[in-house]
C-alpha cells in the first residue's frame, strides 16, 4: 500500500494535562466487572479501562482503573452505565470502540468483555533514534533520523477510514504518514523513517506518535489534532523516543 509522507515545520510549544474528577459515591451500590481482550495483555503491562456513566442530566462521570491483566472491577451506585474501555501502554493505543450498556441494580455484579480488536488502534515497535536507541544525545541544529514500525487498523464500526500516523516533539508535529484504509484487524504494517533539524533548545525532548483518523478532514486540521492529544489527551500518545539537546 502507497503511503504519502509529508514533513511539517518545527515550532516547539508547550502544553498542559488535564486531570479528571470521581464523583461522590452513592449509598445503594453494584458492580461492574469484565475484562478487555487483546494480543498484547500478556507482554505489555499498564492496561487503563475508563468507565463513562450519566446519573442524572448534565453530570458526567468518568472513572480509570489500570490493572496487569486488563481485568477491572468498579463498585458504583446503583444506575444505567454504558462502559468502553482503552488499552495503553509503552508501546500502544487500542480502544474497543464498541460501548456496553449495562443496567447495575443493588447489590448486582454485571460482567462486560471488551474487545480492543473491533475498534481502531495503533502499535510501535523497534523505535529507534539516529540508528541507536530510543534515548539520544545531540546538538543544538544537528539532524536527527527517527525510525520505528507500526501496525495500525481500523474499527469496525467505521472499516473505511483514512487514518494517519503523526510523529511530532512534545506539543508540535514535525511529520505524517498518510497510511490510508488499513482496514479492520490486524490492519497494515510499515516503517516510518524520517529525518529533522533539532532547535536550538537545551534539554530533553519527548518524541511521541499518535493515530488520526481522517474522515473529511483537510490536511490543515491533522496537526491541530496531534497538539490537541497532546494537551488534553496524552494518553493517546505513544513514546518515540527522548532527544537530550547538549552545547558543543
Amino acid at each position: 500500500m502507497r503511503s504519502l509522507r509529508v514533513l511539517i515545520p518545527l515550532l516547539l510549544g508547550t502544553g498542559l494535562m488535564s486531570t479528571g474528577v470521581l464523583a461522590q459515591q452513592r449509598p445503594q451500590e453494584g458492580t461492574i466487572k469484565g475484562v478487555l481482550i487483546d494480543e498484547w495483555m500478556n507482554s505489555v503491562p499498564n492496561v487503563q479501562i475508563s468507565l463513562t456513566t450519566f446519573l442524572r442530566p448534565f453530570e458526567l462521570v468518568k472513572r480509570t482503573h489500570t490493572d496487569m491483566s486488563g481485568t477491572f472491577r468498579f463498585d458504583v451506585p446503583a444506575g444505567t452505565y454504558r462502559v468502553g474501555g482503552t488499552f495503553t501502554s509503552a508501546n500502544a493505543y487500542l480502544s474497543c470502540q464498541k460501548w456496553k450498556d449495562v443496567v447495575v441494580r443493588s447489590d448486582d455484579t454485571i460482567s462486560v468483555v471488551l474487545d480492543a480488536r473491533e475498534g481502531h488502534g495503533l502499535v510501535l515497535n523497534d523505535r529507534v533514534l539516529n540508528g541507536q536507541s530510543m534515548k539520544v544525545a545531540a546538538r543544538a541544529g544537528e539532524t536527527l533520523e527517527v525510525s520505528f514500525t507500526f501496525q495500525i487498523w481500523s474499527s469496525r464500526a467505521v472499516p473505511e477510514s483514512d487514518q494517519i500516523v503523526v510523529v511530532g516533539i512534545e506539543g508540535e508535529p514535525l511529520f505524517m504518514e498518510w497510511v490510508g484504509i488499513p482496514g479492520v484487524y490486524p490492519g497494515i504494517s510499515d516503517r516510518v523513517r524520517f529525518q529533522t533539524v533539532l532547535p536550538d533548545t537545551m534539554g530533553s525532548l519527548r518524541i511521541y506518535a499518535v493515530e488520526v483518523l481522517y474522515s473529511d478532514r483537510t490536511s490543515e486540521v491533522v496537526p491541530d489534532t496531534y497538539r490537541k492529544n497532546y494537551m488534553i489527551e496524552r494518553s493517546k500518545m505513544i513514546r518515540v523516543g527522548t532527544v537530550r539537546i547538549v552545547r558543543d
